[in-house]
């Protein structure tokens, strides 16, 4: 019978972790649905920084290699950044 309620409490557990794990999806959506409204241009930020996050995350060499492409066209292009 103890077994019983050990299982018991420990689905009790499970359920109430994925309640609070759900609750913060939903307030997480609402708060980026507020964001896109409000204030439309610091949401659009926060996604690309998010998608950013995630590429470097995913394919860190890709990135490496393009931040250095990226400076080494721009070390060797002819534009001066001093002239107005």
């Amino acid at each position: 019978m103890r077994i019983i309620a050990l299982c018991l409490a420990g689905c009790i557990a499970i359920a109430a972790l994925r309640l609070a794990i759900a609750l913060a999806a939903i307030f997480a959506i609402g708060a980026l649905l507020w964001l896109v409204y409000f204030k439309p241009l610091e949401a659009l930020c926060f996604v690309a920084f998010c998608m950013t996050l995630r590429l470097v995350e995913s394919h860190p060499l890709l990135v490496a290699g393009t931040v250095v492409a990226v400076a080494m066209t721009a070390r060797n292009s002819d534009i001066d950044s001093t002239k107005p």
